[in-house]
Protein backbone atom coordinates (compact mmCIF):
# COMPACT_ATOMS: atom_id res chain seq x y z
CA UNK A 1 0.00 0.00 0.00
CA UNK A 2 1.21 3.71 -0.27
CA UNK A 3 -0.31 6.62 0.95
CA UNK A 4 -1.02 10.07 -0.04
CA UNK A 5 -2.77 13.46 0.85
CA UNK A 6 -5.51 14.24 -1.35
CA UNK A 7 -7.55 17.41 -1.81
CA UNK A 8 -11.02 16.22 -1.82
CA UNK A 9 -12.29 19.92 -2.58
CA UNK A 10 -11.50 23.68 -1.43
CA UNK A 11 -9.12 23.98 1.75
CA UNK A 12 -9.86 20.10 2.51
CA UNK A 13 -7.20 17.37 2.47
CA UNK A 14 -7.37 13.96 3.58
CA UNK A 15 -4.41 11.13 4.18
CA UNK A 16 -5.64 8.13 1.82
CA UNK A 17 -4.26 4.66 0.96
CA UNK A 18 -4.00 3.52 -2.35
CA UNK A 19 -2.97 -0.05 -4.07
CA UNK A 20 0.76 -0.32 -5.50
CA UNK A 21 0.35 0.16 -9.11
CA UNK A 22 1.28 -2.95 -11.18
CA UNK A 23 4.14 -1.52 -14.04
CA UNK A 24 3.90 -3.02 -17.59
CA UNK A 25 7.49 -3.53 -19.11
CA UNK A 26 8.25 -0.10 -20.63
CA UNK A 27 7.21 1.41 -16.76
CA UNK A 28 8.96 2.39 -13.97
CA UNK A 29 7.80 3.04 -10.13
CA UNK A 30 8.79 6.06 -8.38
CA UNK A 31 9.07 5.56 -4.57
CA UNK A 32 8.45 8.80 -3.63
CA UNK A 33 9.96 10.13 -0.31
CA UNK A 34 8.63 13.55 -0.17
CA UNK A 35 7.44 16.00 -2.65
CA UNK A 36 7.48 20.02 -2.74
CA UNK A 37 4.23 22.13 -2.52
CA UNK A 38 4.60 25.72 -4.65
CA UNK A 39 2.33 28.40 -5.12
CA UNK A 40 0.58 26.72 -8.11
CA UNK A 41 -0.17 24.20 -4.86
CA UNK A 42 -1.61 26.75 -2.14
CA UNK A 43 -3.61 28.69 -5.09
CA UNK A 44 -5.31 25.32 -6.05
CA UNK A 45 -5.54 24.51 -2.32
CA UNK A 46 -7.65 27.80 -1.84
CA UNK A 47 -9.56 27.09 -4.80
CA UNK A 48 -8.42 29.45 -6.99
CA UNK A 49 -8.85 26.73 -10.12
CA UNK A 50 -12.11 26.77 -10.58
CA UNK A 51 -11.65 24.40 -13.68
CA UNK A 52 -10.44 21.54 -11.25
CA UNK A 53 -12.18 18.36 -9.99
CA UNK A 54 -11.61 17.03 -7.25
CA UNK A 55 -10.61 14.63 -5.97
CA UNK A 56 -6.33 15.47 -6.82
CA UNK A 57 -3.16 14.59 -5.03
CA UNK A 58 -1.34 17.79 -4.76
CA UNK A 59 2.44 18.48 -5.49
CA UNK A 60 4.21 18.20 -8.37
CA UNK A 61 7.63 18.35 -7.21
CA UNK A 62 8.76 14.34 -6.08
CA UNK A 63 11.81 13.35 -4.87
CA UNK A 64 12.27 9.14 -4.21
CA UNK A 65 14.12 6.28 -5.27
CA UNK A 66 13.32 4.15 -8.34
CA UNK A 67 11.48 1.04 -7.17
CA UNK A 68 11.15 -0.70 -10.00
CA UNK A 69 11.84 -0.69 -13.95
CA UNK A 70 10.39 -2.29 -16.65
CA UNK A 71 12.36 -4.69 -18.58
CA UNK A 72 12.49 -2.31 -21.14
CA UNK A 73 13.04 0.79 -19.31
CA UNK A 74 16.48 2.26 -18.92
CA UNK A 75 17.57 4.32 -16.25
CA UNK A 76 21.37 5.66 -15.34
CA UNK A 77 22.16 5.12 -11.48
CA UNK A 78 20.82 8.08 -9.53
CA UNK A 79 18.85 9.46 -12.97
CA UNK A 80 16.75 12.75 -11.09
CA UNK A 81 13.81 13.63 -13.42
CA UNK A 82 12.56 17.04 -12.96
CA UNK A 83 8.92 17.05 -13.95
CA UNK A 84 7.06 17.05 -15.53
CA UNK A 85 9.60 14.92 -18.02
CA UNK A 86 8.89 12.26 -20.30
CA UNK A 87 11.50 9.22 -21.80
CA UNK A 88 10.55 7.99 -24.49
CA UNK A 89 10.90 4.00 -26.05
CA UNK A 90 13.93 2.47 -25.63
CA UNK A 91 15.71 6.18 -24.25
CA UNK A 92 18.42 5.41 -21.75
CA UNK A 93 19.43 8.04 -19.09
CA UNK A 94 23.35 8.36 -17.80
CA UNK A 95 24.27 8.01 -14.29
CA UNK A 96 23.75 11.15 -12.01
CA UNK A 97 21.62 12.60 -14.71
CA UNK A 98 19.93 15.43 -13.93
CA UNK A 99 17.09 16.04 -16.96
CA UNK A 100 14.87 19.17 -17.21
CA UNK A 101 13.57 18.36 -21.12
CA UNK A 102 11.69 15.16 -22.72
CA UNK A 103 13.86 12.12 -23.84
CA UNK A 104 12.86 10.89 -27.20
CA UNK A 105 12.50 7.49 -28.67
CA UNK A 106 15.74 5.79 -28.68
CA UNK A 107 17.92 8.51 -27.73
CA UNK A 108 20.39 8.45 -24.97
CA UNK A 109 20.38 11.24 -22.27
CA UNK A 110 22.97 12.59 -19.63
CA UNK A 111 24.01 16.10 -17.83
CA UNK A 112 27.29 17.09 -17.70
CA UNK A 113 28.16 19.43 -14.76
CA UNK A 114 31.37 21.27 -13.31
CA UNK A 115 32.46 20.75 -10.25
CA UNK A 116 32.42 23.44 -7.96
CA UNK A 117 34.16 23.49 -5.02
CA UNK A 118 34.17 26.17 -2.23
CA UNK A 119 36.97 25.80 0.14
CA UNK A 120 36.36 27.68 3.43
CA UNK A 121 32.53 27.90 2.54
CA UNK A 122 31.12 26.46 5.82
CA UNK A 123 33.61 28.49 8.28
CA UNK A 124 32.35 31.33 7.02
CA UNK A 125 28.01 29.99 6.51
CA UNK A 126 27.57 27.65 9.17
CA UNK A 127 30.28 28.11 11.59
CA UNK A 128 28.47 26.88 14.44
CA UNK A 129 26.86 23.72 12.14
CA UNK A 130 31.20 22.23 12.27
CA UNK A 131 33.32 23.20 15.25
CA UNK A 132 36.93 23.65 13.48
CA UNK A 133 38.48 20.54 12.65
CA UNK A 134 35.07 18.50 12.71
CA UNK A 135 33.19 17.12 10.32
CA UNK A 136 30.10 16.43 12.40
CA UNK A 137 28.01 18.92 13.57
CA UNK A 138 27.49 18.89 17.77
CA UNK A 139 25.72 15.95 19.18
CA UNK A 140 23.07 18.93 21.20
CA UNK A 141 22.36 21.43 17.63
CA UNK A 142 20.02 19.95 15.35
CA UNK A 143 21.43 20.87 11.55
CA UNK A 144 18.59 22.70 9.48
CA UNK A 145 19.64 24.65 6.28
CA UNK A 146 20.33 28.43 6.28
CA UNK A 147 16.72 30.79 6.33
CA UNK A 148 18.11 31.87 3.25
CA UNK A 149 17.59 28.34 1.66
CA UNK A 150 14.75 27.01 3.87
CA UNK A 151 11.20 26.12 2.35
CA UNK A 152 8.61 27.93 3.89
CA UNK A 153 5.56 25.40 4.81
CA UNK A 154 1.99 26.42 5.56
CA UNK A 155 0.79 24.75 8.65
CA UNK A 156 -2.51 26.66 9.29
CA UNK A 157 -5.26 28.62 6.80
CA UNK A 158 -3.33 31.57 8.02
CA UNK A 159 -1.32 33.46 5.23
Amino acid sequence: MSRAIVQTGVRALEMCEFPLPEIGDDDGLLAIDACGICGSDWAQYQGEYTWLEYPVIPGHEPVGTVAKVGKNARTGSNTVLVAPVEVGDGAYTGAAAVLRRDVPDGSLAYSEHKQVVREGWVATNRPAIRPEGSGKPPADQHVSPPASTATPVVANDEE
